[in-house]
């Protein structure tokens, strides 16, 4: 069809239509686009806010901690949270608290004092002729002495001799009993710590493997537990040695690396101070570790607190929980201290909070913020999405139902066209025989009778399309009610063949009803009118072949009546569309078989108000069967 017949009445107003509805669902889309686009906006500018937000929260938390931390640390006996430990220390001494925390220290406390001479003569006999014997008992003697520091230094040098005497169980016994000798330091090392190196020492010369194990991890242990002040050096060294000795069943110390990274910290915030006796605060690293440490000063002393790694990742968490996002922190030069973020993030820098490192805070749940973007931006397309279906629903049924009212309209027409023609035939050959009777041009009396005859019939016929007419606009309507009796189909079915035989003198009709009665509960009036339809229907259609074929059968709960002929049959595309008002066969047009297209559809408004079925089987060229299938009548 050419474009410019869309633009042709009653078209345009398809048309105007559907330039709207497209034009409505275009606006819609560019409406959606805006819409997501400040929807996207205005959520990342509500992120940035609360990234913002958090970070302020996550200062102050940090701030409140730490405030709490030197707090808890100025208190000579409150508890101090785990891996932190407080410092005082001047340049000769320190003490810290809890005890053993620091498993070496920056300094340790001087030797103990041995008044000059005491081991002289024991060294004499010793390293000169007299003998290993005569210093043994030398040094025996002293270990009798009052002096701690004496009896201390006295089994130092007996144990020493006896195993150069290769006397090695009593030089084990000489070294644990110098093991029971506290608080004695020689040459700066504990002197109960030298003797647990020696035994240990004699163990590995004598091959005790089990029992030096046991000793070297016992040894261990005290060492991580900062069971004796030690400098690094001398702590490392002692370790080390242990280790050696344990061997490959060395027990696994729980919190080494925390207790090392703290005592590192301190040893190297002590030597800071030496050189520049200032408060501060900072981030000391050892290996991957980072320690906190914060420090005052008070001269000739220093107090300190610091915390390990397990302490800022509490207080980490603590920040997450309470700013409800992710926390990492960096130092000065940028380097992460702990935690990574990701994606959006807001930073205090250090000069601005007065901590000693970087914040950065992201969302806690970026995917669970990623997602409730997405579910709202889901739900807002979806919303537009059903608005644009709705009005493309709209326009497809406004369009569907403009077509079907212009279908309709001309249908209408079509029928106009035959009613008329339907009703001009009779009435033009009535008038014409009337005129002619009027006028006595009609001598013969046999000729009269027969004038006579047509007027009747074509009366008859005239008052039967009237009479269609009138009972398919009652059906549509609603206003004629059904006068349902009982009755007889077979008698019913006679009836109406018979006065259609009458009709249609030139046709055949052969008839077929069961010998015993068929009792149904019908409208008399109204099923004959359909079985008339079909007849007449029948006779139409079949021009060439003058018979038609009525059959009545019954069954249990059915009577059927059949209308047969051999016409010119329907199209198995046409035999829904037939049964609807004004509605006629492709078949019927291409015959050229005059016709008001309600004769169907009455029959169905009939039968379906008998509560039946009619059924159509067709065959084109060679006719079609038209079955009225309705409800015998029970009895109760």
């Amino acid at each position: 069809m050419p474009l410019i017949h869309w633009f042709r009445p009653p078209r345009y107003l398809l048309t105007l239509y559907l330039a709207g509805a497209v034009t409505g669902v275009v606006c819609l889309a560019w409406l959606a686009g805006r819409l997501l686009a400040q929807e996207q906006a205005v959520e990342s500018e509500r992120a940035r806010a609360q990234l913002e937000v958090a970070a302020d929260r996550a200062v102050a938390v940090f701030q409140r901690s730490l405030n709490e931390l030197e707090r808890q640390a100025l208190s000579e006996d409150g508890p101090l949270p785990p891996d932190t430990v407080a410092v005082i220390a001047d340049h000769v001494s320190i003490r810290s608290r809890p005890a053993g925390r620091l498993i070496f220290v920056p300094v340790v406390p001087p030797s103990s004092e041995v008044p000059p001479g005491v081991f002289t003569a024991g060294e004499r006999a010793e390293f000169g002729k007299a003998g290993l014997a005569s210093a043994i008992d030398i040094y025996r003697a002293l270990t009798r002495a009052r002096s701690r520091a004496v009896r201390a230094g006295a089994f130092v040098r007996l144990g020493r001799t006896l195993r150069k005497a290769g006397r090695h169980t009593e030089a084990l016994q000489a070294y644990a009993e110098l093991a029971r000798v506290e608080d004695v330091r020689i040459d700066g090392r504990p002197a109960d710590l030298i003797a647990r190196e020696a035994r240990c020492s004699v163990l590995d010369e004598t091959g005790q493997r089990a029992l030096l194990e046991r000793e070297a991890n016992d040894l261990r242990r005290d060492l991580a537990s900062g069971h004796w002040a030690l400098t690094r050096a001398a702590w490392e060294f002692v370790f080390s040695e242990a280790s050696t000795w344990a061997g490959p069943g060395a027990t696994t110390i729980n919190g080494l690396d925390a207790a090392i990274a703290l005592a590192v910290a301190t040893d190297a915030l002590w030597q800071q101070w030496q050189d520049r006796p200032t408060a501060g605060q900072a981030v000391i690293r050892h290996a991957d570790r980072p320690v906190l440490a914060m420090w005052k000063t008070a001269p000739p002393q220093i107090s300190a607190v610091l915390g390990g790694r397990e302490y800022l990742e509490t207080i980490c968490r603590q920040v997450s929980i309470d700013a409800n996002a992710q926390v990492a922190l960096a130092d000065r030069d940028g380097q992460p201290i702990l935690g990574r973020v990701s994606g959006t993030q807001a930073t205090r820098a250090t000069a601005d909070t007065g901590l000693p490192w970087t914040i950065a805070v992201a969302a806690s749940h970026p995917n669970r913020a990623v997602a409730e973007a997405l579910a709202r931006r889901r739900l807002l397309l979806t919303g537009l999405a059903i608005v644009g279906v709705l009005i493309l629903g709209s326009s497809y049924f406004t369009f569907r139902g403009i077509q079907r009212e212009l279908a309709i309209a001309r249908l209408q027409s079509e029928f106009v066209s035959a009613v008329s023609h339907e009703f001009r035939t009779p009435l033009t050959s009535m008038r014409q025989l009337s005129h002619m009777l009027l006028e006595g041009r009609v001598i013969s009396n046999d000729r009269r009778g027969q004038y006579y005859e047509v007027l009747v019939r074509e009366s008859e016929r005239l008052h039967r399309l009237v009479e269609k007419l009138l009972s398919f606009g009652r059906a549509e309507s609603g206003a004629g009610r059904y006068r349902f009796e009982s009755l007889d189909a077979g008698d019913l079915v006679r009836a109406v063949t018979t006065e259609f035989r009458s009709y249609a003198s030139d046709w055949s009709l052969e008839i077929s009803t069961p010998s015993t009665p068929c009792p149904v509960r019908a409208d008399r009036e109204m099923l004959s009118l359909a079985l008339w339809n079909l007849l007449d229907n029948a006779m139409k259609y079949s021009p060439e072949s003058r018979m038609i074929w009525v059959d009545l059968s019954i069954d249990a709960k059915h009577a059927s009546i059949a209308v047969r002929d051999r016409g010119i049959g329907i199209p198995r595309q046409d035999r829904q569309r037939i049964f609807r008002k004004f509605e006629r066969g492709a078949q019927a047009a291409e015959s050229g078989v005059q016709g008001t297209g309600i004769g169907l559809a009455l029959v169905h408004h009939v039968v379906h108000a008998h509560r039946g079925e009619v059924r159509l089987e067709s065959e084109v060229g060679r006719g079609s069967t038209f079955t009225m299938v309705i409800p015998v009548e029970t009895t109760a």
